[in-house]
């Protein structure tokens, strides 16, 4: 390897090395990129944090074209959102987060996988004897595993 290529590749991990300091050392419930400066004094910090999505996305024909129901869902999950891991959202917390009636919330997950604003990861597993886990998602307009946002929404 020349020098130059070795110097890129050095700075490349320590450049991860800080974001991983970083992301260990950060608050459990707030996002890793959307980490504000906190005053004591901030409203931000009273109330735990913000949730932004582009007006991009927000004005966009296939944002606009989703259900009421959607749109809250779209919003519940960015608030799981880390950069690092799918999202563990089920039906049941959508049903009771929503609120709204279970078909209502499988139309939900049904119309945001459909138009490509989410993607299935894991499916849930349900057992008595052993730890259950909520089915998994990767939001197409937020990064994941350290990589860029694959907007399949636009496509």
């Amino acid at each position: 390897l020349t020098k130059s290529v070795t110097l890129r590749l050095l700075i490349v991990a320590y450049l991860l090395w800080l974001v991983y300091c970083f992301a260990t050392t950060n608050q459990p419930d707030t996002p890793l990129f959307f980490n504000l400066p906190q005053t004591p004094d901030s409203i931000i910090t009273q109330r735990g944090g913000v949730i932004a999505l582009g007006r991009h996305f927000l004005e966009s024909q296939q944002y606009l074209g989703l259900s009421a129901q959607a749109k809250v869902l779209i919003t519940l999950m960015q608030v799981h959102w880390r950069p690092h891991e799918p999202v563990g959202y089920g039906i049941r917390e959508a049903m009771k987060r929503i609120p709204c009636a279970k078909g209502t919330a499988q139309r939900a997950f049904k119309e945001l996988e459909e138009k490509g604003f989410i993607v299935k990861v894991d499916e849930s597993l349900f057992n008595s004897r052993f730890m259950s886990k909520s089915r998994t998602w990767r939001l197409t307009w937020m990064p994941y595993n350290f990589k860029p946002p694959t907007n399949n929404w636009e496509k």
